[in-house]
């Protein structure tokens, strides 16, 4: 199997057999490099790479920074160019005098023997004056790109995201912020408030409460649609829509009221999705929005919506049974009827599932993140309903999101996990979401927390008597315009260039935004370059929300834009055969195409 650095090189390669070599203002630059400068082990000669070409028999390489060009020249011992470049061209160069120039060089061939073998270096050499030449030239295209190498564009200026969206600025809204502990109440009187509306929007954190509450919302007998990034159901002229975040509908849609759930993944907490609960905070275009969470961010949202000239409530609730540390569990066999059983890896999952059913009489549902949602729904369904004999669930920190479960205790299988790069302890606002789940309001009196061994029981314990720490930041990221303003400002960079170009000069406030992680656009922008696809497009694909590390995920990415870009169908439900036959020409496009 290809590393995700192969695949991602061997795209790179792609883009750039077919990328033409761009002009600054009317002059090329170009550093004429041997095949060894690309290899898949080492694709870039620094960072500043902004385009390359690879022709049959040379390839040219043009830098972002010019200073690095020069500075490849004038420090190797003055004039001596290391072995991995053959020459340096200037076409069209001007001198001060306006007399015209080329730079030619003189190769010098040094003779050394190794085992016999005779070996042929070359090395080429530049005068003073040719580098004084070249210092010139330097300086005439760093002069004529000041804008983009030294200032950021006026557009980059994100001060006040409010402006983004004129239309709600326009309507003073009235916010209402429920907040307070897990099994509350603050999404029920959240969503009966929508219910009673002539029309409205309910985003949620996960595809699945979007279901929940979208049936939901149909057994009350209210027309409704469903709207999450794998699923679309009803009829578009629904008064009612259940949308998993990130589909909120911020410059057309109109809404009476819009009830926006789990408001604390704004901040830190929410990762690289929190700017999709900024943005429905900022743009939610709806006379009467309802946020719910926990206190974390209630100074930061009210910031904002002063900010926005909207008007703040706050409603606060108690938690609706007691939460109570049980024993610690010794083995599996020690499972009651109402249990969950809480890991962060599939495999622990289907473990602890088999050994469960193995040594006692239950039946297990099952739920995590990667579950199909209609699977997942039955799941539910099955633990929920009495009588079905899957009394135990097995689930994944996606029940800490606000799933509806019939949950009486919650056992920690374990206090850490996977956050893409290392093992990490859970923090204690994660803590207080899992375990708060337990207790079920009108089925049990009390909810009971525990773990499997005495270090984590006591982790846990100490987690359940803290107040998670308050967010200060939220994360923001820009809409498409921005990429296509600098798009249309740089028409030389690449795609994903246009976003390092944005990350790294982009103004906001640091006192109440932050920035996301932006390695996983870049992983999608650089397997996108080569796609006929407008910016808007291709940025709307860096907003999906993928696994770390994945080949699969970006072969699936790519697959899928190219069938876009072709108006092909995309078929986003397939077997494993399926899978397998997208993987296996994804990696011989690589072998025969680029030689990985």
């Amino acid at each position: 199997m290809l590393t995700v650095k192969q695949f991602r090189v061997a795209h790179i390669h792609n883009m750039m057999a077919t990328t033409p070599l761009p002009k600054t203002a009317d002059r090329k630059f170009a550093v004429i490099c041997k095949s060894s400068m690309l290899t898949p082990q080492s694709v870039h000669i620094s960072d500043r790479i902004a385009e390359v070409t690879l022709p049959s028999d040379r390839q040219f390489v043009q830098l972002k920074d010019r200073k690095n060009a020069l500075h490849l020249v004038t420090n190797s011992h003055l004039g001596l160019v290391h072995n991995d470049i053959s020459k340096l061209v200037l076409n069209g160069s001007q001198h001060t005098n306006g007399s015209s120039s080329s730079l030619t060089t003189t190769t010098t061939t040094t003779t050394t023997t190794t085992n016999n073998n005779t070996r042929h270096l070359q090395h080429e050499r530049y005068s003073r004056d040719q580098i004084k030449i070249l210092k010139q030239e330097i300086d005439k295209i760093l002069k004529t790109d000041a804008n983009y190498i030294r200032e950021p564009a006026p557009n980059l200026n994100m001060f006040n995201p409010q402006t983004w969206y004129p239309r709600t600025r326009e309507l003073k809204r009235r916010i209402i912020y429920h907040y307070g502990p897990t099994n509350s109440g603050k999404t029920y009187h959240a969503l009966e408030a929508l219910k009673k509306a002539k029309n409205g929007v309910y985003c949620a954190p996960l595809r699945l409460l979007a279901w929940e509450v979208y049936e939901n919302l149909g057994e009350c007998g209210i027309q409704s649609r469903l709207m999450t990034g794998e699923e679309m159901f009803g009829e578009e002229s629904a008064t009612h829509t259940s949308c998993t975040v990130e589909m909120c509908d911020v410059f057309e849609a109109e809404y009476d009221v819009a009830v926006i759930d789990e408001i604390q993944l704004m901040g830190h907490c929410g990762g690289d999705r929190g700017w999709a609960w900024t943005r429905a905070l900022l743009g939610v275009h709806a006379k009467e929005v309802h946020i719910c969470g926990d206190e974390t961010v209630k100074a930061l949202v009210t910031s904002i919506a002063e900010k926005c000239g909207d008007t703040m409530e706050y409603r606060k609730y108690k938690r609706l049974c007691p939460l109570r540390m049980d024993t610690v569990l010794t083995s599996y066999r020690d499972i009651e009827r109402g249990d969950c059983i809480v890991g962060f890896n599939r495999t622990d999952l289907y473990q602890i599932k088999q050994e469960i059913e193995r040594n006692t009489s239950f039946k297990c549902a099952l739920i995590y993140g990667r579950l199909p949602p209609e699977n997942r729904r039955t799941q539910a369904r099955l633990f929920n309903k009495r009588g079905t004999g899957y009394d135990v669930l097995v689930s994944s920190d996606a029940i800490g999101m606000g799933l509806n479960l019939n949950i009486r205790r919650v056992i920690f299988h374990s206090i850490t996990k996977w956050n893409g790069y290392s093992r990490v302890n859970l923090s204690t606002s994660e803590i207080l979401q899992i375990a708060g789940r337990a207790g079920r309001y009108k089925l049990y009196d009390e909810g009971y927390v525990s773990c499997m061994n005495g270090k984590d029981y006591q982790f846990v314990y100490r987690n359940l008597q803290q107040r998670p720490p308050k967010q200060l930041q939220a994360c923001l990221r820009p809409e498409e315009s921005y990429m296509y303003d600098i798009a249309q400002q740089f028409p030389w960079l690449r795609f994903s260039d246009i976003i390092k170009c944005f990350k790294e000069r982009c103004k906001i406030n640091n006192d109440e935004y932050f920035i996301p992680n932006y390695a996983k656009l870049v992983d999608i922008a650089q397997i996108l370059e080569n796609i006929p696809l407008s910016v808007k497009d291709k940025y709307i694909f860096t907003t999906i929300p993928l696994r770390a590390n994945s080949i699969e995920c970006l072969g699936f990415v790519q697959e899928w834009a190219i069938n876009l870009a072709k108006d092909k169908l995309v078929h986003l439900h397939i077997d494993e055969q399926q899978l397998i036959a997208v993987m296996e020409r994804v990696q011989h496009n690589l072998r025969v195409g680029y030689n990985v």
